[in-house]
């Protein structure tokens, strides 16, 4: 999985696409989780999986927990093999940040 975006920035409110190889297929998946360190983890409808691609929809809030310069995230996913479940995870993804100079949410 890559990273579409170069960077995010600081306290903006991003859709950050990341894309897979052609032979993962992630809308089988039962569940999709994207982590960001150890800050936050997204799921459910913050998360828009297409064949090969997962888009997480990240707020203010979330992106001003981001004070290093990078930040790794990771794909973890679930799915079903008859009456077995399989967790599967995608390679830390470097994710570059860029700072904003206002450190704060606004409406």
């Amino acid at each position: 999985m890559t990273g579409i975006r170069p960077a995010i920035t600081q306290g903006t409110t991003p859709t950050f696409t990341f894309t897979g190889p052609d032979d993962l297929d992630l809308t089988q998946a039962e569940n999709v989780y994207v982590s960001f360190e150890d800050l936050f983890t997204k799921s459910g409808e913050d998360v828009e999986v297409t064949e090969h691609s997962v888009a997480v929809f990240l707020t203010q809030e979330e992106t001003l927990l981001f004070e290093q310069r990078q930040v790794r995230a990771q794909i973890n996913w679930t799915y079903h093999q008859g009456d077995k479940v399989f967790r599967a995870a995608s390679n830390k993804i470097r994710v570059n940040v860029d700072e904003n100079l206002l450190k704060k949410v606004v409406d």
